[in-house]
């Protein structure tokens, strides 16, 4: 008995709406590989394109995810077209497209609730840290400096993520898959009190209770 393989067809999707900054590009890498598609996906200067390959079925279940993807990604618009096949090995986050462009930033998003856990857990890593963050929550707008959305184009291009943050950064099943503000306090930024001549009188922890202190007293922080 005769098997016919179904025949491989490659789409070139661009993406419009709320998609930088908001961990898509991650939950993108995780549809395509769950469904056994080749390809890319990458920032764009008006949105996020991917270049998807596989069966009819696949890439028809790809579009139907991207429309269901959950806040804060905003899908706005979908424009695909049929591409040659290429020869990919598996799917990746490509580099981005970079240059002036349309792409939409996300204003700064609350700490969500796995990030809220983290913060109060005595246990864990992050505990207290203030500016802790993921692909759902934290900084957006306040520190890009342009766009693509990429790390090199934020405030946090000065800080080296160390390696447990490095580690998340590149798991794909971790909530910080690709996130480009990923940091905790042995590696980001950190809080830091100074008097009205600009020296340094606290850090961290105390650097926040000093402020606090100066303002209960009527004083400007």
């Amino acid at each position: 008995m005769a098997w016919s393989v179904p025949a491989a067809r490659r789409l070139r999707i661009r993406v419009h709406g709320a998609v930088q900054g908001v961990g898509f590009r991650p939950q993108v890498y995780r549809l395509a590989t769950a469904l056994g598609l080749s390809g890319s996906v990458r920032n764009a200067r008006d949105g996020v394109q991917i270049e998807a390959q596989g069966t009819d079925d696949a890439l028809e279940a790809l579009l139907a995810g991207l429309r269901r993807l959950p806040p804060p990604v905003r899908v706005a618009g979908l424009e695909c077209d049929c591409v040659p096949p290429a020869g990919d090995d598996g799917f990746v986050i490509a580099p981005s497209e970079t240059g002036p462009g349309a792409a939409l930033p996300l204003p700064d998003l609350a700490p969500c609730a796995d990030c809220l856990a983290e913060l109060r857990d005595p246990a864990d890593r992050r505990h207290a840290y203030p500016f802790l963050s993921c692909t759902a929550c934290g900084p957006r707008y306040s520190i890009i400096d342009a766009l693509p959305y990429d790390r090199e184009r934020t405030a946090m291009a000065a800080f080296t993520p160390c390696a447990a943050c490095a580690a998340e950064y590149a798991d794909p099943l971790s909530r910080r898959f690709q996130h480009q503000a990923n940091a905790c306090p042995a590696c980001g930024p950190r809080l830091t009190f100074c008097n009205a001549a600009g020296t340094e009188r606290a850090q961290d922890g105390r650097a926040l209770a000093a402020a606090a202190a100066v303002l209960r007293a009527g004083g400007i922080v």
